[in-house]
């Protein structure tokens, strides 16, 4: 298992832990003030080292993404943000900042930490492609049409998944008011996000996390790709808007076709090993895995900015911030996935964080 993932189930765990108990305390004044101090220790000093470099602000340096690890930065993210949803809704039950609630906002929260808990802690399995293992050819010809459809159905796979996700982002997108849209799209990674003055120290202290956790998701992309994932999602919105999104978009952004000519090039060679052949389609086993952790957790995070966003609805002062701060994470979410989409077809790779498809099928003619 991942050590961002690892990371992320222990400090979860313990967040679920603390923020049940201060659920349990909450009619009770003398248990409810130390179970309060408890949650914000809780969110305070989460283990791992992934998480202490993300709260020190080492992972938003320039050029970030080129040095961390997106897997250890998107599994701190993602703790963050679900600390957020956790803080505010528990100032809600204690009528911070004058705005009361039941139990139902943190009820959600703690169940989304519960699923994503469940999800993360399993090997992933690939939604839309899966690939053999432990491949063993009868010939070089059934090698090479092994690898080629494992290969093929890889890379449809990406473009698949990768369209759900985002179609999923969109579609809460779509619930904003444009304008504050197109304002989170114009100054998408070049200006720091602002923080919002709150009363009460639970409310305030979600509202940091929340600005923490989008800060370091648009940190993910670093300063050399940010142009070029800014464009794409500017490219895909658009599409949305007027009705022309399809998986079409994503193959040419990820360029299969490109990758597909150069499975066929590296197939054509007269001096191919057999035995190469088959560890190349049992590397896309793995690559399958990797992509689809790396996908689970966008997900989250993508689950997580609705939660957040709805906890925070209630509070007059939150006002247009909060409508940009969703819209700037969900535009994050959607340039992540793009970034994972294209590392992992191996076409366009801005960081090289993995071998994608096309790296895969190189080491087959490698010498």
């Amino acid at each position: 298992m991942a050590a961002g993932i690892s990371d992320y189930l222990d400090s979860s765990d313990r967040l679920l832990t603390t923020a049940q108990r201060f659920s349990s305390s909450i009619g009770n004044s003398r248990y409810r003030d130390l179970a309060a101090a408890d949650l914000l220790a809780a969110v305070e000093n989460p283990s791992g080292r992934a998480a202490q470099r993300f709260f020190e602000n080492e992972a938003r340096t320039p050029n970030a993404a080129a040095r961390v690890d997106p897997e250890n930065l998107l599994a701190a993210a993602l703790f963050d943000l679900q600390s957020s949803s956790v803080l505010i809704s528990a100032g809600l039950m204690l009528n911070e900042s004058g705005v009361y609630r039941g139990p139902e906002e943190l009820s959600q929260a703690l169940q989304e930490i519960s699923e994503t808990r469940a999800t993360l802690a399993q090997p992933p399995t690939p939604r839309f492609f899966s690939a053999p293992s432990g491949v063993v050819s009868a010939d070089l010809g059934a090698a090479k049409e092994t690898f080629r459809a494992n290969a093929n159905n890889a890379l449809k796979g990406i473009v698949d998944d990768a369209a759900e996700t985002i179609g999923g982002v969109v579609e809460k997108l779509t619930k904003l008011d444009a304008a504050k849209v197109a304002e989170a799209l114009e100054g998408f990674g070049q200006r720091p996000l602002e923080m919002l003055a709150a009363a009460g120290r639970l409310v305030r202290r979600g509202i940091e996390k929340l600005k923490a956790a989008i800060d370091a998701i648009v940190s993910l992309f670093g300063s050399e790709a940010l142009a070029q994932v800014k464009a794409k999602i500017g490219e895909l919105w658009e599409s949305f808007k007027a009705g022309k999104f399809t998986g079409a978009i994503l193959t040419a952004m990820f360029a299969t076709a490109t990758v597909n000519q150069y499975i066929t090039e590296i197939l054509s060679h007269s001096t191919l090993d057999k035995d190469k052949i088959d560890n190349a389609t049992n590397e896309l086993s793995p690559l399958a895995q990797e992509y689809t952790r790396k996908v689970n957790l966008l997900r989250a995070l993508r689950n997580g900015i609705g939660l957040a966003f709805g906890c925070l609805i209630f509070f007059d002062f939150a006002g247009p911030w909060v409508t940009f701060t969703a819209a700037l994470g969900y535009l994050a979410v959607i340039g992540g996935t793009v970034l994972v989409g294209s590392e992992y077809t191996g076409q366009y790779r801005l960081f090289g964080w993995a071998n994608g498809v096309k790296q895969v099928t190189g080491t087959i003619a490698a010498a």
